[in-house]
Parts: C-alpha cells; sequence; structure tokens
C-alpha cells in the first residue's frame, strides 16, 4: 500500500510554523561555553579526543527543550530558533557581533549575556581555529584577493 501525503500542511505541522516564525533568531552560546571549558580542560590531547570529551559533555549538559506538537526532536542550541556557536571552527565572526541585529538579511538577536560570554571565550580561540590555520598558508596574491572580495567564503 503505498501512502500519498497530505496536499496541505496538516494542522500540527502549520501551528509548528507558526510557533516557529513567531520566534525571534537568537544565538545561543551554551555550546561554545562547553566546549571552551573541554578544550582548556585538555590541552593536551589530540584533536579528535578533544572533540569527542566536547561532543559527550555537550550531550550530557545541553538544555533540552521538546515543543508541544513535535514528533521529530532535538535541535543544537537551547532554545528553538537560536544558531549554536562553533568556536572550534571559526570564531571570525565576533569582529561582527555588534552588527548581527542590524544586518539585511538573517538578522540574529545577541542577548548581553551571550555576547558577553562569547567575548570571554574568543581569546582562547585566536589561532586555534582550522580558520586561522588556512589564513597562515594563504599566499600574499591570494590573501589581497579575499581583502578586495576578489574571492569570498561564505563565512568570511
Amino acid at each position: 500500500m503505498v501512502i500519498s501525503p497530505p496536499e496541505q500542511p496538516t494542522a500540527r505541522v502549520k501551528q509548528l510554523k507558526e510557533a516557529f516564525l513567531s520566534l525571534t533568531p537568537e544565538m545561543c552560546c551554551e555550546r561554545a561555553v562547553i566546549y571552551t571549558e573541554v578544550y582548556q580542560q585538555n590541552e593536551s590531547l589530540p584533536p579528535i579526543l578533544k572533540r569527542a570529551k566536547a561532543l559527550r559533555r555537550t550531550l550530557e549538559e545541553m538544555t533540552i527543550f521538546i515543543q508541544d506538537g513535535e514528533v521529530i526532536v532535538g535541535h543544537p542550541a537551547s532554545r528553538p530558533r537560536s544558531a549554536e556557536v562553533f568556536p572550534e571552527v571559526n570564531i571570525e565572526f565576533m569582529k561582527e557581533i555588534d552588527l548581527f541585529e542590524t544586518r539585511e538579511y538573517n538578522r540574529l538577536k545577541v542577548p548581553p549575556h551571550v555576547k558577553s560570554t562569547l567575548l570571554k571565550l574568543a581569546p582562547y580561540w585566536q589561532g586555534k581555529c582550522p580558520h586561522d590555520y588556512l589564513e597562515k598558508r594563504r599566499s600574499d596574491s591570494l590573501r589581497r584577493g579575499f581583502s578586495i572580495f576578489l574571492f569570498t567564503f561564505l563565512n568570511e
């Protein structure tokens, strides 16, 4: 027997969508705090073990929420419609953190406690991210190309 999907979203799906869209997108620093603490406590371990320990602690300690009507649950941030931070990948976004709430697209509220927390964490990650590793290895001509936007990465 073949089951066809409904032509229109169900009432439950419509309600979930309305609830989701009614929320203001917000930055969450909970994951960033956990990863920073684990990396600081395990400096001598290889990167793969630091990542494993950080993931484990995140899964053990991260705030969990399940909204009414959800059938599939789970989110990498501590609240609905929030953006998590991956400091172990790139911390360069901190240069523009004050612009997130006013930028033309994908505005993101950055609560004061999140901003102050991330400002405290950022120095630890400077020079330790893949972005920094790649930046050190770029040739001068490639670096110039990025500076005049001849080349761009979506996250730069």
